[in-house]
């Protein structure tokens, strides 16, 4: 039985919002790591981590935003 129009319209959708929701939450991370932590890679590789958990990776990028800036020098 082939999926019918709708369906593959819908699932399309779906797998588009995953993948902008997994580059957005992993991209974040990468900035926010790279600009606030001494370890801008472990900071990144956590972010990937909670991105299998929406609740926590948000809060994990909520926090990025709001730590101080590391000093350039």
């Amino acid at each position: 039985m082939e999926p019918t129009t709708p369906s593959i319209i819908i699932s399309t959708l779906m797998f588009l919002g995953v993948l902008l929701y997994f580059s957005f939450v992993i991209g974040g991370s990468y900035v926010l790591a790279k600009r606030k932590t001494n370890n801008p890679i472990l900071g990144t590789m956590l972010g990937i981590i909670l991105s299998f958990a929406p609740p926590f990776a948000l809060i994990y990028l909520a926090f990025l935003l709001f730590k101080k800036d590391l000093e350039t020098e």
